[in-house]
């Protein structure tokens, strides 16, 4: 998605997958990623770094996977969970991975995703089942911190 704004195209990203009559091991899998999505979300905060974003939310996937009793799918996880967005689409020295020790300021846009790649089904009747990915991504700001209230002590 582009929009103009004084001349110059600023860029977002949205991505959903859509599963229709799909086994409970591919639902499991998408709850997987929606777990590593919140997490993702979460710990985007001024201050953290991207590759602790990227590493939390791995260990989620790792978690998730680990409970869920189906075969883990953590090496199916991608290398990456986004990066910056504004006039280009990536800004590849603000990828969420990682290797990427920069840390996360306020007014920073991001385009963030988690997901999945060749995840085999080899169960499937249907050749083109047997393989499959499945992503969730959304375009974010970062905002600052917000200052939490001092208690108001009571007089005596």
């Amino acid at each position: 998605i582009n929009a103009e704004y004084m001349g110059k195209q600023y860029c977002t990203n949205i991505a959903r997958t859509f599963m229709v009559d799909c086994p409970k091991q591919q639902e499991q899998q998408y709850a997987i990623l929606e777990a590593a999505q919140k997490t993702l979300l979460d710990s985007i905060k001024p201050g953290v770094t991207l590759s602790q974003v990227y590493n939390l939310t791995k260990t989620t996937v790792e978690q998730k996977s680990q409970e869920s009793g189906f075969p883990s799918i953590v090496h199916n996880f991608i290398p990456s969970c986004g990066c910056g967005v504004g006039l280009g689409i990536r800004d590849i020295y603000l990828s969420i991975s990682a290797e990427n020790e920069r840390q996360i300021k306020a007014g920073m846009t991001l385009c963030v995703y988690v997901g999945f790649v060749d995840i085999e089904l080899p169960e499937a009747s249907d050749e083109r089942r047997k393989k499959y990915s499945m992503v969730i991504g959304d375009t974010i700001l970062v905002n600052a911190e917000p200052k939490k209230k001092k208690k108001k002590k009571k007089k005596k």
